[in-house]
């Protein structure tokens, strides 16, 4: 029997031991704003959810000061760590979402100031390969006779190391 990747993903949060309640506040089809708002990148629409993160900027740097502003992006580094985790885990994919235009996102959000900022961006979704992207070995040790990589990747080392 084949389980589609929604099934897959349900199956999980009904077997995972910590529930976190979600609830859906208004039911609608956010996909071209998603898009939009990551610098036009199909992967904010095109996969299960895409969302963005964002944290009380002025309020965390008044109680712990400017070293606490690289503090913040850490927090988030490490939401999207265990993101990338569970879409794994999920049999499933994730990636953060580096290019986005965060004024625009506390536009649509309706938040303004510095209070809340946009930190990082994340989606997950099935993987879809890019010919664009190529695996190449970084050091001259990863290739094996013939020009292949080892571990079954294929690619070639050129003199530039690119």
């Amino acid at each position: 029997m084949t389980v589609s990747p929604r099934e897959r993903i349900v199956d999980y949060h009904n077997e995972t031991k910590h529930h976190v309640p979600l609830f859906l506040l208004s039911a609608m089809d956010v996909r071209r704003a998603a898009r939009q708002l990551s610098c036009t990148q199909e992967i904010a629409s095109d996969g299960f959810f895409s969302l963005g993160m964002l944290a009380e900027f002025d309020r965390s740097l008044e109680e712990h000061g400017s070293w606490f502003y690289r503090n913040l992006f850490w927090e988030a580094g490490a939401v999207g760590q265990v993101l990338y985790l569970e879409a794994e885990a999920a049999g499933c994919r994730g990636t953060g979402i580096g290019c986005y235009f965060d004024e625009a996102v506390h536009e649509v959000l309706g938040i303004g100031g510095r209070r809340f900022q946009s930190l990082y961006h994340f989606t997950v979704g099935m993987a879809v390969d890019d010919p664009r992207l190529l695996t190449r070995p970084g050091y001259a040790w990863e290739m094996v006779p013939g020009g292949a990589m080892a571990g079954g990747g294929a690619g070639t080392l050129t003199g530039s190391g690119a």
